[in-house]
């Protein structure tokens, strides 16, 4: 259904700026 494409691109999303923000902080930290 619509609503399940739009929850995987929302998750994915949120998985990918997660990622990021662990990136940059992994970066400030060292």
């Amino acid at each position: 259904t619509l609503d399940e494409t739009v929850m995987e691109t929302i998750m994915r999303d949120v998985r990918a700026v997660g990622v990021e923000a662990q990136g940059r902080h992994d970066a400030a930290r060292s």
